[in-house]
């Protein structure tokens, strides 16, 4: 259905995102614009705003207009005097790596999985952004479902994944050996959850995949072996080319997503020849149903 939008939208792929044209975020916008973009989000899952010069403050409102930002569990990360953002990077101060360090060929997620109420979405500022790799691929959830075959949606109908930070906090001390392990506190904030594998948007009513391998433990009612193939033949399904769009940044970009029907993942780069400064806020979700 087509949108009668005050701005200009440009589709990102067939399946899922699109640019918007003309708003300038760093600036208060008026309610009808709000409205109508957070309407594009819900339409598109992926949005995408180029050329922005963002402060810690215009960030942080322009956030607050798809509802409560959610602050990160681990404050080793957050913005200096900005407990609601994180910096995404390979900056290094003392030793100690001060950003939230990517540089693999990370596995496909969705943000904060592993809590009772997920994000509901996340932003993605760029501030220094690496001129090759350092890619993110997005892939929408409501075409892979709506793809999959008649008899996969009834098996995964009612089945429920655990999400568990434990195990996403050792996949990440493997890239950066100076983050320290959850504490106890910590745990306790975020103990293993279950989560629907087909889950329905509050907002739209469509089904989406929600799967999230790198934190997924096991499946409910199935041998471990079952469910992490389960697992990963939905997650090689939803990865689908035809279900993806990737991105490649430039400083400016600010990209924004929906958690609930869609995964993401990011791609190495040259950190010894690049710098990579990214800010990062997550807005507060909802038990999925």
């Amino acid at each position: 259905m087509e949108h009668a939008y005050p701005f200009e939208t440009r589709p990102l792929t067939a399946a899922i995102g699109a640019e918007i044209c003309g708003v300038d975020v760093s600036k208060p916008l008026d309610e009808a614009t709000v409205e109508a973009v957070r309407d594009a989000f819900h339409s598109h899952s992926v949005l995408l705003f180029r050329g922005q010069t963002l402060t810690p403050e215009t960030l942080i409102a322009f956030s607050e207009s798809f509802g409560v930002i959610d602050l990160h569990i681990d404050p080793q990360y957050h913005l200096d005097g900005y407990c609601e953002i994180v910096v995404v990077g390979n900056v290094v101060v003392d030793g100690v790596m001060t950003s939230l360090f990517v540089n693999i060929d990370e596995e496909w997620h969705t943000d904060r999985s592993y809590m009772a109420h997920p994000s509901l979405g996340s932003l993605f500022y760029a501030l220094e952004a690496p001129p090759e790799g350092a890619a993110t691929r997005f892939a929408g959830t409501y075409a892979a479902y709506d793809a999959l075959p008649a008899e996969t949606k009834a098996r995964i109908e009612g089945l429920r994944a655990v999400h568990d930070m434990a195990k996403l906090d050792v996949h990440l001390r493997t890239q950066d050996p100076t983050r320290p392990p959850l504490t106890d506190a910590q745990r306790r904030e975020a103990p293993a959850v279950a989560h629907p594998i087909a889950r329905t948007h509050p907002v739209t009513g469509r089904k989406a995949l929600y799967i999230c391998p790198e934190v997924i433990s096991r499946v409910e009612g199935l041998p471990e072996d079952e469910g992490r193939a389960l697992i990963a033949e939905l997650t090689n399904h939803a990865s689908n080319p035809r279900f993806v769009y990737t991105h490649q940044w430039q400083n400016g970009d600010l990209v924004v997503w929906d958690n609930r029907c869609t995964l993401h993942t990011a791609t190495p780069y040259d950190t010894d020849k690049y710098r990579r400064v990214m800010w990062r806020t997550t807005i507060e979700g909802d038990r999925p149903a």
